[in-house]
């Protein structure tokens, strides 16, 4: 691994507290304790003047972690509505098996769109997933401040649609299944990617939203 700026510079590296990206100690500053790179630096002088301080940026393995407890709940419920109106609609009411294919992928769109509008008024409400409560990690807005309802449901939109390119494939007659993987998970890998390269280490859905996700309190 190699400094953030200098791709020449190995040892000793340094993370920076705010936005967890590697760097060599001359790219690093002391500020209020913590070592800072430049841009960190800047925004965190800003956040000072404002009033308003950030919290540490969450790290990914804690972010990745709240993306596997929501992606959990998430596949649970669409697995279980999909078969289950599968099986109400072909087993019980006999409806041809097209119309019950049918009925089940529309089930599946519904309850795919409730569980990120759901997720959304979580984090417009308190900040935070079921995932994120479980991992003491929060959304927050650029200066730290509580992620507003239209950041929520932008930022959850993004991600839906971007997670879709996974789960959308379900939607085509002859893949109608989740044992299929041809190209579905790129959406998913250049949304979560894109953390290694931003500042503050964002997914493209806290770009788009501008949020941040940070520890939380007594995190």
């Amino acid at each position: 691994m190699s400094c953030t700026n200098h791709v020449d510079v190995d040892e000793p590296l340094v993370r920076c507290a705010r936005c967890d990206r590697d760097f060599c100690p001359d790219c690093l500053v002391l500020l209020h304790g913590r070592m800072l790179c430049e841009t960190c630096k800047d925004e965190q002088v800003r956040d000072l003047l404002s009033g308003t301080e950030r919290p540490p940026t969450a790290s990914l393995g804690n972010r990745a972690a709240a993306f596997f407890v929501d992606r959990v709940i998430l596949l649970t419920a669409l697995a279980a509505t999909s078969r289950g109106v599968m099986h109400l609609a072909y087993r019980v009411l006999h409806l041809d098996a097209r119309f019950a294919r049918i009925a089940s992928r529309d089930a599946f769109l519904a309850v795919y769109i409730f569980v990120f509008v759901a997720e959304a008024m979580f984090v417009a409400w308190r900040g935070q997933t079921i995932g994120k409560i479980v991992c003491r990690i929060k959304v927050v807005g650029d200066r730290g401040e509580p992620a507003g309802r239209l950041q929520a449901f932008v930022r959850s939109a993004v991600t839906a649609l971007l997670f879709f390119t996974y789960l959308g494939v379900n939607f085509f007659p002859r893949t109608w299944s989740f044992h299929r993987f041809p190209i579905v998970w790129v959406g998913v890998v250049l949304d979560y990617l894109a953390a290694l390269f931003t500042t503050g280490a964002r997914c493209i859905h806290d770009v788009v939203a501008r949020t941040h996700v940070v520890k939380s309190e007594g995190a």
